[in-house]
């Protein structure tokens, strides 16, 4: 029995994918590399169902239609990652959502599909004799099934490892979101300065209307008869002056947080340039160490006060990057 048109068309979704241009290789950004392994286990795991129909036609209807919706699911998602366009809003966050929902298909599609096919070959390989030409081809499909895990685990492992973590994909990322942030604050920066100018303005404005009055009152010996106006006037007076250092504030931690982004790209997209020309892995620590201690060190930007935050710097980063990468 052949399969239906229908059934290897959706198969060929998951077949016929090109792994470089699928997880944009070429893209040193906006590309989904974290995923390769799983990504080709599974181009593999469903090549090994289109060559055993005999396992398909065993499985109840309903495990059909779950193992057919989990591979239309990501077939889409393939279909967006591959068209994945870095220019739109949010591009990050959309390629990070991307990620996480393959990870969440493949969970499931992993305890629909890859055990149970796994499971079947090896009952099938051990159950003919072994010498036989079928029993050789069965244990070399299983053997591709187990070696496919095999990759899985070992990168899952890597993940862990804090030099993975500081990787070219996950420092330029990281990269590219403290200029999205630091973008993000020069604008309000730019709005709480033209804040400064408009009450700046109103309270030089308030503050000489009032001296003007108050020297008329006094001239016309109505001051104290008109102490409570003029307290009143006072009372606005302090409220423009409270809404001066307001605007100010805001004004100065927006740039001082622009700065410290900023900062931080630059620190991040230096920073594997020297880890790349490290001739060691005690070098490549140590320029890590190094990176990120300056990228997350609280400088002082002149923007705002050490009371306020500004160049408070402590070990911690470092310390601990210290400890773990001696482990």
């Amino acid at each position: 029995m052949d399969w239906e048109k229908s059934q290897i068309d959706r198969f060929n979704k998951i077949t016929e994918r090109d792994i470089p241009v699928l997880l944009r290789e070429s893209s040193s950004e906006f590309n989904f590399l974290e995923v390769r392994s799983k990504a080709e286990a599974l181009i593999q795991t469903v090549k090994l169902l289109v060559q055993n129909i005999e396992f398909w036609q065993l499985l109840p209807q309903q495990n059909r239609d779950e193992i057919n919706t989990k591979i239309d699911q990501i077939a889409e998602i393939f279909d967006q990652m591959q068209g994945f366009d870095p220019k739109k809003d949010n591009a990050w966050g959309a390629r990070n959502s991307l990620v996480a929902g393959f990870e969440n298909q493949y969970r499931e599609i992993y305890a629909y599909l890859v055990e149970r096919l796994s499971s079947y070959l090896g009952q099938k390989a051990y159950s003919q004799e072994l010498s036989s030409e079928f029993g050789a081809e069965a244990k070399k499909i299983l053997s591709d099934i187990r070696r496919s895990k095999k990759v899985i685990d070992e990168v899952e492992q890597k993940v862990k490892d804090a030099s993975s973590v500081a990787g070219d994909v996950a420092s330029t990322a990281t990269a590219h979101f403290f200029d999205e942030q630091s973008e993000n604050h020069e604008k309000q920066a730019r709005n709480w300065l033209k804040g400064v100018g408009v009450v700046g303005c109103i309270a030089v404005a308030t503050a000489f209307f009032i001296s003007i009055d108050i020297l008329h009152e006094v001239q016309a010996d109505k001051f104290v008869a008109n102490s409570i106006a003029s307290v009143s006037k006072l009372v606005i007076l302090a409220f423009t002056y409270f809404g001066l250092i307001f605007t100010t504030k805001n004004y100065s931690t927006h740039k001082h947080l622009q700065t410290v982004s900023k900062q931080r790209s630059n620190v991040l997209k230096s920073m594997e340039a020297f880890r790349a020309s490290a001739t060691s892995d005690e070098a490549k620590d140590a320029a890590l160490i190094a990176g990120l201690s300056a990228a997350y060190a609280q400088e002082q930007t002149g923007f705002i006060s050490t009371k306020e935050g500004a160049g408070a710097n402590d070990p911690t980063v470092s310390e601990l990057l210290s400890n773990y990468l001696k482990k």
